[in-house]
């Protein structure tokens, strides 16, 4: 079954795009507070930091709200809104795609597909961060929605979860094929060289004297 589209995922949305914008950038900000005293984390060591200190805020920011909760998947996990949205909190490479290597069943969500334990109609988003040129800072927050390689729509969100931008693919599912048609295209006939055919006469007629019976 199809995603959401952005005008739909944001009717559950809407409510809680503050928190999640405080939960991405509280969470980067809680690495920003041990970097100096941990130079010695590479950049993936950091991006796992980082992923739990979101998931770390998210209980916070979303204790005893209604209808949101905290729930495992793999080893890790994500903001289910309502039952039907599904929020992986990641870091995002320039393309607003996440930035791990991805397992079977995080492959699945990116497809969209229906996951056992998960509802009858999921929409899979993530919600996460990019960072500038020099990885230093958060450049911006961003929800997703992944359709297998491509990203069916993308929203970024301000400190205050304003929302900033909205991209959304053409909607492939709902739209009616356009009919195909055509005209064809009449040939025209070669022009015949006459002064070929001609020739081709003459060759012609010489051939039946060669084949006449000498006899006859």
């Amino acid at each position: 079954m199809p995603p959401l589209t952005h005008a739909a995922a944001l009717e559950f949305l809407r409510p809680h795009l503050t928190r999640l914008s405080v939960v991405v950038r509280e969470g980067w900000n809680k690495y920003v507070e041990i970097r100096d005293t941990s130079p010695f984390l590479d950049k993936t060591a950091r991006a796992a930091f980082v992923h739990d200190a979101m998931v770390f805020v998210a209980r916070q920011q979303f204790d005893g709200v209604a209808g949101v909760s905290i729930i495992p998947y793999e080893q890790s996990w994500m903001v289910a809104i309502d039952g039907v949205l599904f929020i992986r909190l990641k870091k995002f490479n320039p393309a607003l795609r996440p930035d791990n290597i991805l397992t079977d069943l995080q492959l699945d969500m990116l497809g969209q597909m229906t996951i056992a334990g998960y509802g009858p109609s999921p929409t899979y988003l993530v919600a996460g961060y990019t960072l500038n040129i020099l990885e230093t800072a958060i450049e911006g927050v961003h929800i997703v929605c992944p359709l297998e390689k491509v990203n069916k729509w993308t929203m970024t969100i301000g400190d205050d979860g304003s929302i900033a931008e909205v991209v959304e693919m053409r909607n492939i599912f709902d739209e009616e094929p356009s009919p195909v048609t055509f005209t064809p295209k009449l040939l025209p006939f070669p022009k015949v060289d006459e002064n070929e055919t001609g020739r081709a006469d003459n060759d012609s007629d010489h051939t039946d004297d060669d084949e006449t019976d000498p006899k006859s």
